[in-house]
């Protein structure tokens, strides 16, 4: 059971050299070169929504979660939420139980109990009034006549028999009583007092037997009736002060549970179940602690018992598995074979709860330690999750990606459940998310659907691979896939007209890739185009549907590459002029067959050139000076803004209508690297890197919305 409720690729650019000024124009040369489709080429992503968390610099996760324990079953704090909503004990077992019936069991049956904590030496008991000692095996019984209280009884094993010792002196010494095959059995009065190593000791109801575990260990087992150990269950799995109708849900739950598990033990088995959250929690009658005597029954849980005697849950005629767990975080979790528990949302877990929600940190090193294959840990990446609840619900399985002390990649596939038991004081269930981010070092790629307002957002990850997240109205940020590959600086996007999102970046061998994601999310696979690509590339959508895709080339000059409307590539495309070394241009279609290209001349100043009529213009010296990449969006017809990162490290932007442009106008901010622009008609969202690490966002329509840190 869970805690109780009460414990809680590449073609070289040809042609003549360059001038290293943009303001000198050469004459567009197309070179033709064949498309290559090669997935081999980039490292494959999963198919899917597979979740991905860096390891954050600091060395530890932070999470979020729901709920406490397993979540199968009956919600302890949801019973306790549904009795003060004013349902009856068997409205809340048919809602956490359902489909099964109410039956009754014998009364008077009884059931056999391992009491952990009793050492694996000798099972010792106080002497008392009546108190006797049988063998199980051959019937016979031996009184214990010493009731002094320093009388102690116990049984303890050797290869021959079972041994019954006596000791009147608190047992520092001991005498042979009796001795058998065994088991043997200390029955007689209403309780028997039992020792334990740390000082404490407890009454319990029924009988206490040392039972043979090997050739010289015993365990000690608690034998008595169904419904007296109920009295020692219920008030240990459920707050005393808790509604009584959650008390019988709890009494019912746990016979339950005890009678599945007594009926499904293995031939021959010397117990029936233990006393511990493996079972279920069982205290006893009383404890004895220092000078203290602890009742561990109180009136309102032995009542919840009696209400309920001998009341089980059925299916098919048989005790159900009827388990529980503390919280269920508001989602009941569904077991595939048993038909009655099921996945459903729980309204009343919430209610007062303080493990309806919980935030923790969880360090890398204590993962490491758990799983030492993965090495040095990477990140952690969330493969698959029920499908119920917040961030998909709870996690199935995982994958930890490190490398080893030789720097060798590494990957270890766990479940949910075993990484959860990996940190059980920081992980209170399997329903939970990393919420820690990692530190971003270029500008995100990233366009936004006017439609429903969805956001696709795309960045260099921390090992260089491409990330990708999905921001959904109603529902926000979608935890970071990582789609693999090798990127060197700063992706740009552009939304394909069937609503896909295709992705532009330089790889590692300076080529020009790309990799697309549907409309709902899901990777479609990458593709390496060739060329030589020396900066971020920035791409074009036209009106008739082609594509350009706008890049420092190898020379130094700027290049683009085209597409029709099919995405079938037509060629290389050189449009001369010098660009800062890994500073890449920006450009915007602003109307039929139009575009503006904007770049950081290598002369220190920035530069456009215009593409209308289908002719070239010639490049024009806008002014400004530009650190690393500019941007460009047309946010309507005949409209085209500029962005810039100044030397200042503010934004800045400069607005041109119909050709006339203005003048450049400090927007402010500081950035950490140049930004980049998308438009959808009446609104731009700048995109920039903060100096923290951090990406930042920037909506203009008429006037200018404030920046909006992004979650990294």
């Amino acid at each position: 059971m869970g805690k109780p409720a009460t414990e809680g690729g590449t073609a070289a650019h040809t042609g003549n050299s360059v001038p290293s000024g943009v303001g000198a124009v050469r004459r567009a040369s197309v070179v033709v070169a064949g498309v290559v489709t090669v997935a081999a080429l980039l490292p494959a992503a999963s198919a899917g929504a597979e979740e991905d968390y860096p390891r954050p610099a600091a060395g530890s996760f932070t999470v979020a979660g729901h709920g406490f324990g397993h979540g199968r079953g009956m919600s302890q704090y949801g019973a306790r939420g549904a009795a003060l909503a004013g349902l009856t004990s068997t409205q809340v077992l048919d809602f956490y139980y359902p489909g099964t019936a109410v039956a009754s069991l014998a009364t008077g049956n009884q059931i056999r109990v391992r009491l952990m904590a009793v050492p694996a030496a000798a099972v010792t008991v106080y002497g008392a009034s009546g108190l006797r000692v049988r063998d199980v095996a051959t019937g016979g019984v031996t009184n214990l006549t010493d009731t002094a209280a320093l009388a102690r009884y116990r049984v303890v094993a050797d290869a021959a028999a079972l041994r019954v010792q006596h000791s009147a002196d608190g047992g520092s010494t001991w005498g042979a009583v009796t001795s058998g095959a065994g088991p043997m059995s200390f029955e007689g009065p209403p309780a028997v007092r039992v020792a334990y190593p740390d000082g404490t000791s407890r009454d319990y109801e029924g009988a206490v037997a040392g039972v043979r575990t090997g050739d010289t260990t015993v365990a000690g087992v608690n034998t008595l009736s169904m419904e007296r150990y109920l009295n020692g269950v219920v008030p240990r799995e459920m707050p005393a002060s808790w509604p009584a109708v959650a008390l019988q849900v709890q009494a019912v739950a746990a016979r339950t549970y005890a009678a599945y598990g007594r009926a499904h033990i293995a031939a021959g088995a010397a117990w029936d179940t233990c006393d511990t959250t493996a079972c279920q929690v069982y205290g006893g009658l009383r404890l004895y602690q220092g000078g203290t005597v602890t009742n561990l029954q109180p009136a309102s849980s032995t009542g919840a018992v009696t209400a309920t005697a001998n009341r089980v849950r059925t299916y098919g005629g048989a005790p159900i598995l009827a388990q529980f767990s503390s919280s269920n975080g508001g989602w009941t979790v569904a077991d595939p074979n048993l038909p009655y528990l099921v996945a459903k949302a729980d309204p009343y877990d919430a209610v007062d709860n303080p493990r309806a929600n919980w935030t923790g940190t969880l360090p890398a090193a204590t993962v490491q330690g758990c799983f030492p294959a993965v090495g040095t840990l990477d990140r952690i990446a969330v493969l698959s999750r029920d499908g119920h609840g917040s961030w998909g619900g709870r996690i199935l399985d995982v994958r930890l990606d490190g490398h080893d002390g030789a720097g060798t990649p590494t990957a270890v596939t766990t479940t949910g459940t075993a990484l959860r038991s990996c940190a059980s004081s920081v992980l209170f269930s399997t329903y939970f998310t990393i919420t820690s981010g990692f530190t971003q070092t270029v500008t995100p790629g990233a366009v936004r659907d006017p439609g429903d307002g969805s956001m696709d957002l795309f960045t260099r990850g921390p090992v260089g691979d491409m990330y990708y997240r999905m921001f959904v109205s109603g529902r926000g940020w979608l935890p970071w896939q990582a789609l693999g590959g090798s990127v060197v600086g700063a992706p740009a996007a552009l939304r394909r007209a069937d609503g896909s999102t295709q992705v532009w970046f330089r790889g590692l061998g300076n080529g020009l890739h790309s990799a697309r994601v549907s409309a709902a999310g899901a990777f479609l696979g990458w593709q390496h185009w060739g060329g030589v690509v020396t900066s971020r590339p920035y791409p074009v959508r036209m009106s008739d549907g082609s594509t350009l895709v706008f890049y420092r080339g190898g020379d130094g000059a700027l290049w683009y590459g085209s597409w029709n409307a099919a995405m079938t590539f037509t060629g290389w495309h050189g449009l001369g002029g010098g660009l800062t070394v890994d500073a890449g241009p920006g450009a915007a279609a602003t109307g039929p067959g139009a575009v503006t290209v904007v770049v950081n001349g290598s002369s220190g100043s920035v530069y456009t050139r215009s593409l209308a009529g289908g002719r070239w213009g010639p490049w024009v010296n806008r002014g400004g000076a530009a650190l690393g990449d500019v941007a460009a969006a047309s946010p309507g017809a005949g409209t085209v803004d500029l962005y810039l990162r100044g030397t200042t490290s503010a934004l800045y932007g400069m607005r041109a209508v119909n050709g006339q442009f203005g003048g450049w106008v400090n927007l402010g901010g500081v950035l950490g690297a140049g930004p980049f622009a998308a438009a959808t008609p009446g609104r731009t969202d700048i995109y920039a890197l903060g100096t923290n690490g951090s990406a930042y966002q920037r909506v203009r329509t008429s006037t200018w919305g404030p920046w909006v840190r992004l979650p990294n």
